[in-house]
């Protein structure tokens, strides 16, 4: 005898024989308690030794530096704020530096408040937070560097040095740092 036909019989037989079972109801899920909606996060701030977010124009360059906590002065300090725009186009480099200084802009070796980098190219704005000293006193300055590491271009603030004093937010805005090429270059301080 075949077993093929046979073999054959039997699945037939197995599968018609067969049935779907249906599948288990889920179980009931009780509702969820209603939930308040969570706060809008607070914005985060970008912090570095030396650099870093801003409530200026969306897309402006931005730093925020110093000991101040949670973006408040500590005791015997000026929460300092400066907003702006920098125009490189008639001096521009590899790099350009923002910084506010002790030491008046072309000193080879400033005393550092505070720096940033802008990007380059980028937006022509520009923000930076510090946390200098009551009564202090800097200068706002602006370098674009060459390939080789040379200042190409600087610029002051014109109100050149400032004095920061104040309770709350000590803010210095709508500046303008147009930077002019400089002839013989010199090379780039460390900052």
């Amino acid at each position: 005898m075949n077993a093929r036909p046979l073999a054959l019989c039997f699945a037939l037989l197995g599968f018609a024989s067969c049935k779907e079972k249906a599948a288990p109801a889920p179980e009931a899920v009780p509702p969820a308690a209603p939930v308040a909606p969570a706060p809008a996060p607070a914005p985060v701030p970008v912090a570095a030794p030396v650099e870093a977010p801003v409530a200026a124009p969306a897309a402006a360059a931005e730093a925020r530096t110093g000991p101040g906590k949670g973006g408040k002065a500590g005791p015997g300090q000026a929460e300092v704020e400066l907003f702006g725009n920098l125009d490189i186009s008639k001096a521009p480099g590899k790099k350009v530096v923002l910084f506010v200084s002790k030491d008046p802009c072309d000193t080879y070796q400033p005393a550092l408040f505070a720096s940033m980098t802008p990007p380059n190219p980028g937006p022509p704005t520009f923000f930076l937070e510090f946390f200098p000293p009551q009564d202090s006193t800097g200068y706002l300055c602006a370098i674009s560097i060459d390939d080789e590491g040379r200042v190409v271009g600087e610029a002051g603030h014109p109100k050149n040095p400032l004095t920061f004093k104040g309770e709350g937010e000590v803010v210095f805005d709508k500046i303008d740092l147009k930077l002019k090429p400089v002839h013989p270059t010199r090379k780039a301080p460390k900052l």
